[in-house]
């Protein structure tokens, strides 16, 4: 049988774009933030992709509050248009989204129930128990972090523990009325605090920490551990008011919104900078990287 041979300078060219693959999955990442505001009612962040408006919600167990800003300027400036109550013992989580003018997020102590509210009124409009789900999971820092919701960009993601028995966590995408489009389980040993891009869901193992350490991809339903550290790390210490809250995303603009107990921040360029576009997953790179080592030494025999 013939013998191909391969000139010395490409297998050298291979094994350097190897190396480099395994090299980009292998060290961490700085994610430098930038401070926009301060208000002391804003427990959550939301941002409404549709109509381009900010809100934000208290938390605590009594009449919630949530606030609406215009857009940037006005929510850089802590002018916000108008503030009402969304009622009280239905909103304690501070893990809310907004959406084409609605409010989404936890109603329910007692069961895994997602709420959705208009932005403009504050009235509640509807309610939805989530199949497969239970509300006996939690992020470390409690927080009735039962039911988290997110909007990545392009849907609405509740995130509950699994009632099928895996012990795992259910994230269940969403449309506007609440009716299910899919879900997925994965497992997560412990999550301090998450954002979801494009479909990416970044989750943190600890509260006391700006560092995102796991992301679970929706749509291929691949587990992998990465690191982001953002800097400055605003939610360092143990103290309740230095972890994070809630976090936004505006997709038309690529910028990620962080709460830290009022305090708001943002990453721009956020898809890029979390490698949340439609690039491959590190686990790709990863794959691809032993594909081309595994070719050298074949071929090296």
């Amino acid at each position: 049988m013939m013998k191909i041979s391969y000139p010395t300078s490409n297998k050298k060219l291979l094994f350097c774009l190897a190396c480099m693959l395994f090299m980009n999955l292998s060290y961490a990442v700085t994610v430098n933030a930038t401070y926009v505001m301060f208000n002391s009612s804003i427990d959550s962040i939301m941002y409404d992709n549709v109509t381009g408006k900010f809100h934000g919600k208290t938390w605590g167990n009594a009449e919630c509050q949530a606030s609406s800003f215009s857009n940037y300027s006005s929510l850089e400036a802590n002018s916000p248009y108008h503030t009402a109550g969304i009622g009280s013992n239905h909103s304690y989580n501070t893990y809310f989204e907004a959406n084409n003018g609605k409010f989404f997020g936890q109603y329910s102590y007692s069961a895994p129930t997602i709420g959705r509210w208009n932005a403009e009124t504050k009235a509640l409009e509807k309610t939805v128990t989530i199949p497969n789900a239970n509300h006996d999971k939690y992020f470390n820092w409690t927080g009735h972090t039962e039911v988290n919701v997110f909007f990545d960009g392009l849907a609405i993601y509740a995130l509950t523990g699994d009632s099928a028995g895996s012990g795992g966590w259910r994230l269940t995408k969403l449309d506007q009325e609440l009716n299910v489009l899919d879900s997925k389980v994965f497992q997560d040993s412990s999550i301090g605090h998450a954002f979801m891009i494009n479909g990416k869901f970044f989750t943190s193992n600890s509260y006391d920490n700006f560092s995102f350490n796991q992301v679970f991809d929706f749509v291929t339903g691949s587990y992998s551990v990465c690191d982001f550290a953002i800097s400055p790390n605003y939610g360092s210490g143990t103290a309740g008011s230095n972890y994070m809250t809630d976090s936004a995303y505006d997709a038309a603009n690529d910028v990620m919104y962080f709460s830290r107990w009022g305090y708001i921040y943002k990453v721009d360029s956020a898809s890029a900078t979390f490698n949340a576009t439609s690039v491959p997953e590190p686990s790709a790179l990863a794959l691809l990287g032993i594909g081309i080592l595994v070719f050298l030494c074949r071929r090296g025999k």
